[in-house]
């Protein structure tokens, strides 16, 4: 009954929202904002890319194999002004061993990257950003690649919850600024238990910026 119950509801997408990140709209990843490939004893391990987290097949296995933390580089489809984010992970009912359930992230922070056009708006929203997430260890991701980033959403999967799929607001400062971006950085910080993350999907919400 509950596998049946989990097929079903992953034959079905309710979140209903554009996913900005999802590759067959334009998204793509950005190799020099994104964790490098999985080194075991200074060898690659086999994998896949880490593109499969902008697709929509979360099968077991269908996920990017990283490191604890890890960082994932996301150039969207469009300029956007972001309102949500959404983690897809395997639903536990499907998992098959217990360890494919602890390789879920868990504390994700999410950075927009600053550009020309946001960096003035943005430069006034700063000290409310980052005193969003003073409790949490590092004020930047660890690969920038020279850019300048702001957070712009932390959220905690819950890999308790009745869902698989959860979706999660940036904060306050960014919506009512109504500010956008064509880049973002997607952090996992933990995960429940692992000793890699398996990181199945990433969407990102929101509206196309209107160009004056």
């Amino acid at each position: 009954m509950f596998l049946e119950e989990a097929v079903f509801r992953l034959s079905r997408d309710h979140i209903a929202r554009p996913d900005f990140a999802f590759r067959y709209a334009g998204g793509t990843i950005v190799d020099e904002l994104t964790t490098p490939p999985l080194l075991i004893d200074g060898i690659n391990v086999p994998g896949n890319p880490p593109s499969v987290a902008l697709d929509d097949d979360i099968r077991i296995g269908g996920c990017w194999l990283t490191q604890v933390p890890s960082q994932l580089g996301i150039s969207l489809a469009a300029r956007v002004r972001i309102s949500h984010i959404t983690i897809d992970h395997l639903a536990k009912e499907l998992a098959l061993s217990a360890a494919r359930t602890l390789q879920a992230p868990r504390e994700v922070i999410v950075w927009g990257v600053v550009d020309s056009n946001n960096s003035r708006e943005l430069e006034a929203l700063k000290a409310d950003l980052y005193g969003l997430i003073r409790p949490i260890e590092g004020s930047t991701p660890s690969i920038t690649g020279g850019l300048a980033t702001l957070p712009i959403s932390f959220l905690s999967y819950n890999i308790s919850h009745s869902d698989n799929v959860q979706t999660f607001p940036v904060f306050e400062p960014i919506l009512r600024g109504r500010v956008s971006f064509s880049q973002v950085i997607v952090e996992v910080r933990s995960n429940w238990g692992h000793e890699l993350t398996c990181l199945y999907r990433v969407r990102v919400h929101g509206e196309l910026e209107v160009q004056p």
